[in-house]
């Protein structure tokens, strides 16, 4: 994970949080792109949680282009506060528009969020 530039981000010690972020643009500034999960933690039921703002706020400040995705049965291949892993489920993908992140203000994270947030739920509806 250190080698693909896997940057986590401490939820329960947020000084460590902001330093977490502040690594994060460091290495989106040299042009790496980073995937991020807005939910925050994987979800027991498979079903999107509510979508937590941080990596909205990175996206805005490093100017991204966020390629919204939605993937169905994940929980199934690996459940949450589990390591095990079921090879022999399947997971679906569903991709979506690219969305840049510069058209918007710090401000403005809020309507990102919910923008990304309705475009990852069009994608997994009725699938």
């Amino acid at each position: 994970m250190r080698q693909s530039h896997f940057v986590a981000i401490d939820r329960f010690n947020p000084r460590q949080a902001l330093k977490d972020m502040k690594y994060a643009k460091e290495v989106m500034d040299k042009g790496i792109a980073l995937w991020i999960a807005p939910e925050g933690t994987r979800s027991a039921s498979g079903k999107l949680q509510p979508f937590r703002q941080g990596g909205f706020r990175l996206a805005i400040q490093s100017g991204a282009t966020i390629v919204p995705m939605g993937i169905l049965g994940s929980n199934k291949v690996m459940a949450a506060n589990s390591l095990v892993i079921h090879k022999d489920e399947k997971v679906d993908i569903f991709i979506g528009k690219p969305i840049d992140a510069s058209k918007y203000t710090k401000r403005q994270r809020v309507e990102l969020t919910k923008i990304v947030e309705d475009e990852i739920r069009a994608l997994v509806k009725n699938q």
